[in-house]
């Protein structure tokens, strides 16, 4: 019940006209400081309604699916912490804060693919996903240091714009982005089981059937999606034709 209202009360929260933004300090290391930034323009905000909407159906469907299993809290609580992920991954500013909420994600699927304990088949199943995303992960983490290294932020509006920044080297930026579009383009193809990083997804449906719905149908796999189009500015037209050929 708790979750059904939460989500009930989040359709329109960003049902609004115009783009919303909010920055504050998240923590420091030396003398850099790294800000938590949600951003929601009226692409993420269409998109935040979407999700929002398709976790309340399959929510309320749950209901009915565990019906006759007495615990299931657990599904629930993990089925939350999956919206929430979501949400924050499609509202972050910033590549520390999207990869912070990508790995949540695929937390999640992790515990969902694992959730029937009893399985034999379970555990392996839920191990060879979270094994594949890791690939993909690994790729992301790579990427960010050599945007980081690059323009000295991880601020996506900045990476974004570096071609009419003067505080940012232009050429490094530019060669850096051909690397670390390679590295994201590899943690796309892991999220969204796209070839050769696919073979978790038909093992993934192991996990409940809700969750299957939700996460490796409608919301995670398009996450990757969700990334090509909000980092397209390190996509040379190679990259580009790889990811359509994909």
């Amino acid at each position: 019940r708790t979750v059904t209202g939460v989500q009930t009360c989040a359709l329109p929260i960003f049902s609004v006209s115009g783009a919303l933004e909010y920055r504050m300090e998240w923590f420091r290391a030396g003398d850099t400081t790294f800000h938590l930034l949600f951003q929601a323009g009226e692409t993420q905000q269409t998109l935040i309604d979407f999700t929002c909407l398709i976790g309340l159906l399959v929510t309320v469907w749950s209901g009915e699916y565990f019906n006759d299993e007495k615990k299931h809290s657990r599904f629930y609580h993990t089925l939350s912490l999956f919206m929430l992920s979501m949400t924050g991954l499609l509202m972050a500013g910033d590549l520390l804060l999207v990869f912070f909420c990508w790995e949540l994600v695929g937390l999640c699927s992790y515990l969902l693919v694992g959730y029937y304990r009893e399985s034999s088949t379970a555990g392996d199943t839920s191990f060879a996903a979270m094994l594949t995303n890791k690939i993909g992960d690994a790729g992301f983490l790579v990427a960010m240091m050599i945007l980081w290294s690059s323009a000295g932020t991880l601020d996506i509006g900045i990476l974004s714009a570096g071609s009419s920044s003067a505080a940012l080297d232009t050429a490094s930026l530019r060669s850096g982005s051909f690397a670390a579009g390679w590295c994201i383009l590899l943690a796309i193809c892991s999220k969204s089981a796209q070839f050769p990083l696919h073979g978790w997804l038909p093992r993934a449906m192991a996990g409940p059937t809700p969750a299957s719905a939700l996460i490796h149908s409608a919301t995670m796999v398009a996450a990757g999606v969700f990334l090509f189009w909000r980092l397209d500015f390190v996509f040379t037209p190679e990259l580009q034709w790889t990811a359509g050929v994909q």
